[in-house]
């Protein structure tokens, strides 16, 4: 599982599609009121790297990141790890939960409902309902 940190440095990568200790670092504390210290930075771009988050290349005498999953990748993990360790597997014990605690507006009910039609099998009752 990610930590905020880890992700915040990914959502820099990301937005880059490579980037530099450095890059990442002037980044992360233009978008923050607390700066970073750039050997925080540096330390979690290793240990993404080594978790096989982020690869990285030498370029002159600097080391260029790049993503090794991309967002929705790693979104579909990230869900995946809490709905396995707080719902035992169940995504529908995870959705009950969000919609119970979601005042969601209907425009957004409908796209769950659309979405859910079309990834559902042919052969499922949700497909074939309207």
């Amino acid at each position: 599982m990610l930590s905020l940190e880890s992700l915040d440095v990914m959502r820099e990568v990301w937005d880059r599609g490579e980037a530099t200790v450095n890059s990442v670092w002037a980044g992360l504390n233009a978008r923050r009121r607390k700066s970073v210290q750039r050997t925080t930075v540096q330390v979690q771009m290793r240990r993404l790297e080594e978790y096989g988050w982020l690869g990285r290349r030498k370029s002159g005498r600097a080391f260029v990141y790049v993503p090794k999953w991309g967002r929705d990748e790693t979104a579909a993990d990230q869900v995946r790890s809490i709905c396995r360790n707080l719902y035992g597997g169940s995504l529908a014990a995870l959705l009950e939960a969000l919609f119970k605690k979601w005042d969601l507006p209907a425009v957004e009910l409908r796209r769950v409902r659309a979405l859910l039609r079309r990834t559902a099998k042919p052969s499922s009752p949700m497909a074939q309902e309207e």
